[in-house]
């Protein structure tokens, strides 16, 4: 089944003078169009009815469908006429292909003809239909750059090396009998990988100090201070740093999302309400403190840094700093973060000269005299870059801040808090029970004394070892600045803390029997999440593969139904539902003062409970830092928009273009270029009127596409059916055009219908804007005036889980059904069924939850 798209509008974008010399030429020919003819195959007629059509279109339709529970979704609005027209010709090529031979035996497969069916008789007789082994003749209609750019965006998608886009173009090549296309290695690389686009940097692998930059041509460098000589050409010289030029990228962001990034531009009003970063009172600060004449022209970046191993089997690994824009979506520049430096070697960076070449880079970006020169919505213009938030996990915090780790004296990265030594079998560790008294936060002025003081002596003062090059960066604050990542303190940090306590430890009396284990599981095992989770449920004893979406999962909706369960739990399920509480409002699209000042309270309970609970052992760091994170928000916005997810995602997607062993760097530096030719590349194919190429392009950067019937906003799939005369006669429904749907897409939430919920998923619970409850029977469409109605029973909450935990609700269903308007829907819900008691969540946010 072709499943084609259509096209959206993207502003016209000019390529610029600067971009390669070879990439232009390309792309700037005046290809002539490769020619050749093709016959249509002959139409027969249809003999199937058009019900037998309908049954086997929706059965396909079905398995395909079904992906997109947990897929980004871009469709294509049908007619009712289209659409009957669209079966007819699926019925008319299927019946074609079955009806052009009469599929009659020979030699070659008599076996079947006598009972013993081939598994491959469908193809054995195609391969022999004369039709088919006529050589193609048609008509190619795309240009050799817009062919180019479809071969590479494909080749992007499925991660395919250098030698198989070569080879797939190779094949293309072969197929028209020309060469049309550069199909070796060497003319792609002479093409679309540039090397003046990477800058690299030599460290002396003897001293570990810094060198110089050498360009790939180089065959050796001298390091000044020991002055060893570096074979730069040789493989195992793995200690340098690479930086790329992420012009391109910002200014293909930004393009891509020009009416936000106007709206930040213009937007001077401060809000009592934190509704993204750029509401954040350090981004308010910033905004108040950089010249007057940037205000209308700048970009401000948040950046991370986090090793990854390349091979599990290998200690060489690759450190990258990522950077995103603030001024654009949240989705947008949560999908794919900028690669700005990758370090490569068999142990961990040196931050201070990482980060002293960073600081360089964007201080002159940042300058009166710097900035980046880019053609933004086709007009030029001069953008500051500042970098003013780093979300990095605590190991790499640590060196980047200056400070000592948190296993040390005064390890707090926001705080004066010293911790103190709590003594076990193996020694001691340095723990951080909650203080009576007031404690001195962290300020630029006191880091910098005590960093001066450090100096002089030669120790650590109040937990700083050194100055650290941020110290120097425009508008950065070297303590605000930081903040604490949701990702490593919450689900892969605390929540999993509290997962060891209760299910691993012995004989203690929050401990679960190995019995009581088993029961966990088959909880987990009964629940039907929505797909906006990401990731079902799975056993408790394979929480060592959770993934830190499915310790989210467990902290939000599941953990706190199931504990609850065990009565001798019940204090501490009342204890743990403050955590859970405090962070459901801590990740809503919008927050209040008063709301955070809420979840504030709370998690000062869960802190202080947590050692009378569990002992001064359970005070970790990370509990520690979960009294930094409700400012983390007043200072940021919302969880959601300073969090690490989108650069784990970055780094899985870079060690997905690693295909060998060898070579890994040039690997990865070959892909970052290439993501940058990709963007000339697409922003010339964007000028021409009506490129073919285009439709697939956006098919290729969608994750599947779908026929949908569109009204208003909202988007309904499946097979659309005749309302049930029962609903008709007791609703007044008796308009003959009002027909159901079993899925709508409505603000990129997914909902479906009681009957569609199936397997492991279901998307058939919703909250409305009244903060009511609903399960959903029917979507109900009148085709005629386009009044969207919603079948479905309402939910009764019998209580909120506790006074401070009500975005748990305990429910049940009214058996009574209604009908109200399709808006009034906001948010799905996910419903946890424990024994005899239900429990209904929303989602606390739709902006990363869809």
């Amino acid at each position: 089944m072709n499943c084609s798209e259509g096209t959206t509008s993207t502003p016209s974008i000019c390529s610029e003078n600067s971009e390669s010399s070879t990439s232009a030429s390309i792309i700037s020919s005046n290809d002539s169009t490769l020619n050749f003819d093709s016959t249509d195959p002959e139409q027969l007629p249809i003999n199937a009815e058009r019900m037998q059509i309908d049954e086997e279109l929706e059965l396909y339709r079905e398995r395909l469908d079904s992906e997109v529970l947990d897929r980004e979704v871009i469709v294509e609005d049908f007619s009712v006429d289209e659409t009957l027209e669209y079966l007819e010709e699926i019925a008319d090529f299927d019946e074609a292909f079955e009806n052009s031979s009469d599929f009659e035996c020979d030699d070659y497969d008599q076996n079947n003809c006598n009972g013993e069916e081939s598994p491959f008789t469908y193809l054995e007789n195609l391969i022999r239909k004369e039709e088919f082994n006529e050589p193609i003749d048609g008509n190619i209609i795309l240009s050799k750059s817009e062919l180019l750019l479809g071969i590479l965006k494909f080749s992007e998608k499925y991660a395919l090396p250098n030698c198989g886009v070569a080879d797939l173009c190779k094949l293309f090549n072969t197929s028209i009998g020309s060469k049309a296309l550069p199909d070796t290695r060497y003319k792609l690389d002479k093409m679309l990988y540039p090397t003046a686009g990477l800058e690299f940097h030599g460290v002396c692998p003897q001293c570990f100090m810094y060198i110089s930059t050498y360009s790939p041509q180089d065959r050796s460098l001298q390091c000044k201070n020991c002055e060893h000589t570096v074979n730069v050409k040789d493989t195992s010289y793995n200690e340098f740093f690479v930086v790329s030029n992420f012009k391109l990228e910002l200014e293909h962001c930004i393009n891509e999302n020009y009416d936000y990034y106007m709206t930040v531009m213009n937007d001077f009003e401060e809000r009592n309400e934190f509704t993204d970063i750029n509401d954040g009172q350090m981004y308010l600060h910033f905004r108040n403190n950089i010249p007057e004449s940037h205000k209308n022209s700048y970009v401000s970046l948040t950046f991370n840094s986090d090793g990854s191993p390349v091979f599990k089997s290998s200690k060489f690994s690759v450190w990258p700093i990522h950077v995103v824009p603030n001024e654009v979506p949240a989705n947008a520049r949560n999908s794919k973060p900028i690669r700005h430096m990758l370090w490569f070697g068999h142990k961990k960076p040196d931050m201070s000269i990482m980060l002293q070449i960073f600081v360089d880079k964007i201080n002159q970006l940042s300058n009166e005299d710097g900035g980046l020169n880019m053609n933004i919505n086709n007009e030029i213009k001069n953008i500051k870059v500042y970098a003013i938030c780093c979300c990095v996990d605590s190991v790499a915090r640590a060196p980047m801040q200056g400070i000592i780790q948190f296993n040390g004296y005064y390890g707090c990265n926001w705080c004066l808090d010293s911790g103190s030594r709590v003594f076990h079998e193996k020694g001691f560790t340095i723990k951080y029970p909650l203080r009576q008294d007031v404690v001195p936060n962290r300020t630029i002025r006191n880091t910098i004394d005590f960093a001066e003081e450090g100096i002089n002596t030669a120790r650590i003062v109040f937990g700083v070892k050194s100055a650290s090059p941020l110290l120097l960066l425009n508008q950065f604050d070297i303590i605000e600045g930081f903040v604490p990542d949701f990702m490593h303190v919450l689900p892969l940090g605390v929540v999993r803390q509290f997962a060891e306590y209760w299910f691993s430890s012995k004989r203690n009396p929050y401990s679960l029997s190995e019995r009581q284990i088993k029961r966990v599981d088959t909880y987990l095992d009964s629940i039907k999440a929505p797909s906006h989770l990401s990731r079902f449920s799975r056993s408790i004893n394979d929480r060592k593969y959770w993934k830190s979406r499915e310790w989210e999962n467990w902290l939000l909706y599941y953990s706190l139904p199931i504990i609850s369960d065990f009565d001798e739990m019940e204090e501490y399920a009342q204890h743990w539902s403050l955590i859970v509480a405090s962070v459901h409002l801590l990740l809503k699209d919008s927050i209040s003062v008063q709301e955070i000042q809420q979840a504030n309270m709370l998690i000062k309970l869960f802190v202080a409970d947590t050692e009378r609970l569990y002992g001064k052992d359970a005070m970790t760091y990370n509990i520690h830092q979960l009294l930094h994170v409700p400012q983390s928000v007043i200072n940021w916005g919302p969880l959601w928009s300073h969090f690490g997810y989108p650069f784990e995602n970055g780094n899985g997607q870079l060690l997905n273009v690693v295909h060998a062993a060898k070579g890994v760097v040039s690997q990865m530096c070959r892909h970052i270029i290439r993501q940058q030719s990709l963007i000339i590349f697409e922003k010339y194919v964007k000028t021409i009127q009506g490129s073919p190429i285009l439709p697939f392009i956006e098919y290729l950067n969608s994750r599947i596409t779908m026929k949908s019937f569109k009204i208003n906003n909202n988007r309904y799939f499946g097979k659309k059916r005749k309302l049930e005369d029962q609903y008709v006669n007791q609703f007044n429904l008796d308009d003959e055009h009002y027909f159901t749907y079993q899925r709508l897409l409505k603000s990129n939430c997914m909902y479906a219908t009681v009957q569609r919920s199936e397997g492991r998923s279901d998307n058939s619970y919703a909250m409305t804007c009244d903060k009511e409850y609903i399960s959903i029977i029917h979507f109900i469409v009148n085709e005629e005036t386009l009044e969207e109605l919603i079948l479905c029973k309402k939910i009764e909450i019998v209580e909120n889980y506790s006074d401070m935990c009500n975005n748990i609700k305990i429910i049940s269903i009214n058996e009574n059904i209604e009908v109200i308007p399709t808006y009034r829907i906001e948010k799905p819900c996910v419903h946890v069924k424990i024994k005899n008691n239900s429990y209904m969540s929303h989602i606390p946010n739709t902006t990363i939850y869809t």
